[in-house]
Order: structure tokens, then C-alpha cells, then sequence
């Protein structure tokens, strides 16, 4: 059984529980019943038709398929990170320079800059430290 997110209208509290997919309730510790909610700031649409029906449940597919399209996005997702972190290493290694000495290319790349470049990087990151030092010190951060 998956386990979901409830809230319940009694007692307030918002537990996790392991509950049936089409169970739209759990038991709470106060002794009611908690309703099913989604976590805040997610939102889900969906719509067209000919969803698969899952054998001897009558549900449809809908929440597998789903889960499945966002974790293929996922894992694809990480696997980009990880190929432009192989990069950056590589890149470092190969010039004996530190992280702070590469920039991004157009297609997302990386390349070692120019002296006049990292010297312009350096005043901007220094600028931007000053700033922040400014603001934490007037309590506006």
C-alpha cells in the first residue's frame, strides 16, 4: 500500500499513513478519521481519456502513469546534472584550475576563462558579498 498524505478536521493534525488507493480516509491518533489532502504548492491536471483500467480494481492508471512520467523526468534530470558535473571535473583537471575559473558556453558547456574575465568575476563576487554584508548588517536579510 502507498503511503499518503491526511489531515485531520478534528485535532488539526497532518500525518502520513499507509492507505488502500482508493481509501480517502485514515484513522488519526485523536481516534477520527483523517481526509486525504495534497502537499501544498502541488497541483495536478489531468485530463484526456483512454486511461488503462488496472486489473480487478477498477481504477484506472492515472497515478501510476503519472508517477512513472515524473520519475523517467527525474531520472533524467539527474543524469544531465551528473554528465555536466563529470564535465566540470574533467575541465578542472585538465587546466589545473579551481570551479570558480569556469564559465557556462551558449550550449550549456563550460570553458576556462580569460584573465580579464575572472578578475571581472572576482570585483562582481566581492561587489555582491559587500552588498549582502550591508544588508545582514541593516537586519534587511
Amino acid at each position: 500500500m502507498p503511503t499518503y498524505r491526511f489531515q485531520c478536521d478534528s485535532c488539526g493534525l497532518s500525518f502520513s499513513a499507509r492507505a488502500r488507493v482508493d481509501s480517502l480516509e485514515a484513522p488519526c491518533e485523536c481516534g477520527k478519521l483523517g481526509k486525504r489532502t495534497l502537499p501544498q504548492g502541488v497541483n495536478v491536471t489531468v485530463s484526456g481519456g483512454g486511461t488503462d483500467l488496472l486489473k480487478d480494481t477498477g481504477l484506472t492508471g492515472i497515478d501510476y502513469n503519472f508517477d512513472r512520467a515524473v520519475g523517467e523526468s527525474s531520472k533524467k534530470n539527474w543524469q544531465g546534472i551528473a554528465q555536466r558535473q563529470r564535465e566540470k571535473l574533467d575541465l578542472v583537471r585538465a587546466n589545473g584550475v579551481t570551479g570558480w575559473d569556469l564559465s557556462r558556453t551558449p550550449d550549456g558547456g563550460y570553458r576556462v576563462m580569460d584573465a580579464n574575465e575572472r578578475a571581472t568575476s572576482e570585483r562582481s563576487r566581492g561587489f555582491h558579498f559587500k552588498v549582502m554584508q550591508h544588508a545582514k548588517d541593516k537586519g534587511l536579510r
